[in-house]
């Protein structure tokens, strides 16, 4: 019996260091983290006391950090890489956020993310485990969690569609849920950027479901209000897009030189000439290189300008290439002819893609089977030995798993048609990921103006169509 109080009080002696090493360790981070966000983007805080529209809010006194009673759901729309970094500064509590698990493959970001207690969750999957670890969070350790229910990073700034187990999963914690609004994200560092821009960020904290109105825990009994509508309240609540938003402030981004830089990463084709990967940026300019047009981007984030076009902000021209890309796939009838290509890519493989092939061209191959990804191996003469020394040994020699890689070894080419992949997304550095089986296949492009967001609409559609 004394062994067992002795081990009772070790656990616990244990669990409270733990709990003092996560609490300081994210204290120190959010230290060291907030002088950099605040030295960037100047965070500004304010707590609606309802649900209202933007122009309601002037009235409102803003904060630096705020505090809410825990536990809680705080849902933000992801408009850019820096959203958490944000919202983990100016919460005064220690918040949990939910991570992708690509995020969880380098070992010091592994660490540093268990640290701040952090859950990974798998892209683009219904992941029972991660929906158990947060409503471990909310209803056993009462702790704040944080959601971004769009799943990824916006590209030209417009909200993404929410998937409808987010209402579910709100309705079964039975906790207060907040939206956080943030305001000149996108503007500050969108995604297609080189580097962020200073400025000054607004953070809006809304009440959109009360603990009292969920349903109840233990039973699941629907209670007032619906999933429909709580699914509303967070659809019509992170309905927001800074370049259609009216600011005082945006001379804030006025500082920055360089507004248009890489923004080849999302814009693919010309609406003049209408031509595929002919855009190049330098500074505030970005141009057509096959018709010559020119266009500048504007304090606002707006197109001005040069040649006038209906496209004058990014959504809007994202809105037009979707269509047209739509359209020029539907009407393609060549066999066994690139659609687009790439060159200086190269493929990584494997259970976690270490595997590093070689660097090559990654084109959209329109073949009788249907469409398919293509990659090939240049013919140098190191790339000739390395196919010379793998014909003789094979990979499946030494990696159980290749038997599964599905490619040619005459001419080491790879090809992956589009309705067998699964999970394709792209991450940061233009990195671009899909599994096709049971390995994981990522692109990475060696210049890093390549656009890849091409490839990923393009599997949006030809896979849409063909259901």
């Amino acid at each position: 019996m004394a062994q067992g109080i002795r081990r009772t009080i070790a656990v616990s002696f244990l669990r409270r260091l733990q709990l003092h090493f996560v609490v300081g360790g994210y204290r120190v981070l959010q230290f060291i983290v907030g002088i950099i966000i605040f030295y960037l983007f100047s965070p500004r805080v304010r707590i609606c006391t309802r649900t209202m529209r933007h122009s309601d809010k002037d009235n409102i006194p803003w904060s630096r950090t705020f505090r809410l009673q825990k536990p809680y759901i705080l849902l933000a729309k992801h408009s850019s890489a820096w959203d958490p970094f944000i919202l983990g500064v100016v919460s005064r509590a220690p918040m949990h956020f939910i991570s992708t698990d690509i995020n969880f493959r380098t070992p010091l970001l592994r660490f540093l993310l268990h640290v701040l207690g952090t859950g990974s969750i798998q892209k683009n999957t219904r992941d029972l485990k991660a929906v158990m670890e947060i409503l471990y969070l909310l209803k056993t350790k009462r702790e704040p969690v944080c959601l971004f229910p769009e799943g990824l990073n916006t590209w030209d700034g417009n909200t993404h569609g929410i998937d409808s187990a987010i209402g579910k999963l709100i309705a079964r914690s039975g906790v207060q849920v907040y939206c956080a609004l943030i305001q000149g994200a996108y503007c500050a560092h969108p995604r297609w950027g080189k580097r962020p821009r200073r400025g000054r960020i607004d953070i809006s904290i809304i009440p959109i479901v009360h603990s009292d109105t969920c349903l109840h825990p233990s039973t699941g009994l629907s209670t007032s209000p619906s999933t429909e509508t709580v699914m509303q309240k967070i659809t019509h609540s992170l309905n927001h897009h800074d370049l259609k938003t009216p600011r005082s402030h945006w001379q804030w981004y006025s500082v920055s030189q360089k507004r248009a830089e890489y923004i080849e990463r999302l814009l693919f084709a010309c609406p003049r000439c209408l031509s595929f990967n002919s855009i190049f940026s330098k500074n505030n300019d970005f141009y057509c290189t096959h018709c010559l047009a020119h266009w500048s981007v504007s304090r606002e984030g707006h197109f001005t300008q040069g040649q006038h076009i209906a496209e004058n902000s990014p959504h809007d021209w994202n809105t037009w290439q979707k269509h047209f890309l739509s359209k020029q796939l539907k009407t393609f009838s060549c066999i066994n002819k690139v659609f687009f290509y790439d060159p200086h890519t190269c493929l990584y493989l494997g259970k976690k893609a270490e595997v590093h092939v070689g660097t090559g061209t990654f084109s959209l191959l329109h073949t009788e089977e249907g469409w398919k990804f293509q990659w090939k191996d240049y013919s140098t003469p190191k790339a000739q030995k390395r196919k010379q020394k793998r014909a003789t040994k094979p990979l499946s020699a030494y990696m159980p798993w290749y038997k599964h890689v599905r490619h040619s070894l005459n001419d080491w080419s790879y090809e992956w048609i589009l309705r067998t992949l699964s999970n394709i997304n792209i991450q940061n550095n233009e990195k671009m990921e899909w599994k096709d089986g049971p390995i994981l296949y990522q692109t990475y492009p060696l210049t890093p103006r390549r656009n890849t967001y091409k490839y990923l609409l393009a599997h949006e559609i030809l896979t849409s169509s063909a259901s």
